[in-house]
């Protein structure tokens, strides 16, 4: 079985979440609420490619101040969340967006279980950008 964009497409509708909006064949964007704060949203790629499925997000973006900081936070987050990428990539205009990764083999994974790992993804940049600002 291989994971298709229009699988996840057809179980988010059969949950009745509506929080997503497709690109091509193969990306959606998600825009999951922060279960405690609902007016919060970062918005998240998710991309099903050859035998991957992919998310990805900027979590926060800041100044040179804050690179240091962020990215020993991002290193210890590396640490501890084992399918979690947290990086600072910077910007053409010389500011640092903080962002987080996951990637997970597609082949054997049903949009019922792909669901559920890209609504986890989505809360924890909600954690991380609450511990990245904290470290700030």
């Amino acid at each position: 079985m291989t994971l298709y964009l229009n699988d996840l497409i057809n179980e988010c509708e059969r949950r009745g979440f509506d929080g997503y909006e497709p690109y091509g064949e193969t990306m959606l964007v998600l825009s999951v609420p922060n279960v405690n704060d609902l007016a919060q949203t970062i918005p998240v790629i998710a991309e099903v490619k050859d035998d991957t499925l992919s998310a990805s997000a900027v979590i926060a973006e800041v100044t040179e101040d804050f690179y240091l900081p962020a990215v020993r936070a991002c290193n210890e987050l590396n640490i501890q969340y084992r399918y979690y990428k947290h990086f600072a990539q910077e910007t053409p205009d010389g500011t640092w967006q903080l962002c987080a990764a996951a990637d997970w083999v597609a082949r054997e994974l049903p949009a019922a279980q792909a669901f559920p790992l890209l609504i986890d993804f989505c809360q924890h940049m909600y954690v991380t950008a609450d511990r990245l600002m904290r470290e700030g």
